[in-house]
């Protein structure tokens, strides 16, 4: 039997919430073939290759180089497009539809729109295709999916889609000593209160009140260091608000890292201070691995799965500092039942059943 072959659009080299499920779910479902549309190659996941029928293919970015975009995208559908009956479209907004529209008109069967987020970027321009294309991507959709019951509200409005879970394997988040003292010692860390976060640096994930937590835990005494672990646009912004709180050489850009196990074993408390979600995957990954977390109270309460959680406004960073030190990592978090739904071996096959092709269609 023809293995079926699926488009996947959303994937990039970022090793943050979007990409890992795309990763998980992948991986899970060792019988489909996926093929990655993608605007740079995603050399963090090269792993997905392994299978020997998954590929990658590239496209130059559109907003750099529109008309090689639009050269290579429709090169690509010409010469590729016949082999698909899925179109899986990840998106964290729709100010970009192109291949969902091109997929509609070529009569690719099934075209799953996937939300991986509850709220609007604020860049301008971003907000302004999003109004442009939002119809339109409800209609050209033949499965609207979503990570979270937030996600989907924003998106879809009211009932008309599916929750498709983020996918977690336990065993590759889980608490490791080992990487715990191996990651502490690489960065000098003996004592100190390590607050982290694994996430893009972009507006959204509002790292900037991080720094003033860090500047409150100062205030008290308190030897504490914020770890980001990620990449993006704001991380010159942040480093510059720390220098001007004089807590810069408190705060430690790591990076992407694809061993985030390793950090968060080397994490004290999880801080996710975001002004909106979908459902973070960085979230569950930091309670299973036993890590108390403190949350902005915009984050859904679909995403807290332990008892060690505090969701905090985001106006108060003394709060948020008071709640640092009164959480302890026990490493042994009281994991609770729902959490059973983001489990990779719990939702496999149910995401078998997902991808899978109605004869009728």
């Amino acid at each position: 039997m023809d293995r079926q072959r699926i488009l996947v659009w959303g994937m990039s080299n970022n090793v943050a919430g979007t990409e890992m499920v795309i990763s998980n779910y992948s991986s899970a479902l060792p019988d489909l073939s996926f093929d990655f549309l993608c605007y740079n190659y995603p050399s963090n996941f090269s792993h997905l290759l392994d299978n020997g029928h998954n590929r990658f293919f590239t496209l130059p970015v559109k907003i750099e180089s529109p008309i090689a975009y639009w050269r290579s995208l429709k090169k690509f559908a010409k010469s590729h497009f016949n082999e698909y009956s899925t179109l899986w479209f990840n998106i964290n907004e729709v100010s970009n539809i192109d291949l969902l529209r091109m997929a509609a008109n070529a009569n690719i069967p099934r075209r799953i729109v996937h939300m991986h987020n509850g709220g609007m970027p604020s860049r301008t321009i971003t907000q302004v295709f999003s109004k442009l294309n939002w119809n339109s991507c409800l209609t050209l959709a033949t499965d609207k999916w979503a990570c979270s019951k937030v996600a989907g509200d924003f998106l879809f409005g009211n009932g008309d889609y599916t929750v498709v879970p983020n996918m977690v394997d336990p065993q590759k988040v889980s608490f490791s000593p080992g990487k715990r003292a191996e990651i502490r010692s690489q960065y000098g860390i003996n004592d100190a209160l390590v607050l982290g976060s694994i996430g893009r640096l972009e507006n959204q994930k509002n790292y900037q009140f991080l720094i003033r937590v860090l500047r409150c835990l100062a205030d008290k005494g308190v030897n504490a260091i914020i770890f980001l672990v990620g990449e993006g646009s704001k991380r010159d912004e942040i480093e510059s608000l720390a220098r001007s709180a004089n807590v810069n050489n408190r705060l430690v850009f790591a990076g992407p890292q694809r061993d985030v196990q390793g950090f968060y074993s080397a994490f004290d408390i999880a801080a996710y201070p975001s002004l909106y979600e979908g459902l973070s995957l960085a979230i569950i990954e930091a309670q299973f691995n036993g890590l108390p977390c403190i949350l902005s109270d915009a984050i859904s309460s679909e995403t807290i799965i332990s008892d060690e959680v505090s969701s905090l406004s985001i106006t108060d960073p003394t709060a948020w500092a008071e709640a640092a030190l009164s959480l302890n990592r026990s490493n042994q978090q009281l994991i609770k039942p729902k959490a059973k739904c983001f489990d990779i071996k719990g939702i496999r096959a149910r995401a078998t059943e997902l991808f899978s092709i109605d004869d009728n269609q």
